[in-house]
């Protein structure tokens, strides 16, 4: 028995939120590395993992993640992703120490870059008119600086 189609705006709204929480992640990583290193007691070494520690990942796994999204489905590994990145954000704010938070923000990489090929295709769902112009503008906000 097939899923009923999720309403389109509820896609939208789900994709929005799965692009500010990356985007919100890299730079509040940056912005807190002052108080990383004097928490963690970390070096200028250790801060440069914390911030590779999440891009490298994130970078690499981009494609990988586009063409499983072919294969197994663009919701799913969307899912996937999201939670995948939610349990790396909370492993990082509990990490004792400077090697924990570097995996976690590895697997923070992993999850964004699982949801984020997903996002922008799921966004491109047909929204019912007049309400269309209205979601993209909304996405497209949520994506600029």
């Amino acid at each position: 028995m097939r899923r009923p189609d999720p309403d389109p705006r509820f896609t939208l709204i789900a994709s929005s939120f799965g692009l500010g929480m990356a985007l919100l992640d890299v730079t509040a990583g940056n912005v807190a590395l002052p108080s990383i290193r004097a928490s963690l007691h970390t070096d200028a070494a250790g801060l440069s993992w914390v911030v590779d520690g999440y891009t490298l990942p994130f970078a690499s796994f981009l494609l990988l993640a586009g063409g499983l999204g072919d294969r197994l489905g663009a919701r799913r590994l969307f899912t996937a992703g999201l939670v995948v990145f939610t349990a790396a954000s909370a492993m990082c704010v509990a990490a004792p120490d400077i090697g924990w938070l570097i995996a976690a923000r590895v697997l923070q990489g992993i999850g964004a870059a699982l949801f984020m090929p997903h996002r922008c295709r799921s966004s491109a769902a047909p929204i019912p008119s007049p309400s269309s112009a209205r979601g993209q503008l909304a996405s497209g906000a949520v994506s600029q600086p």
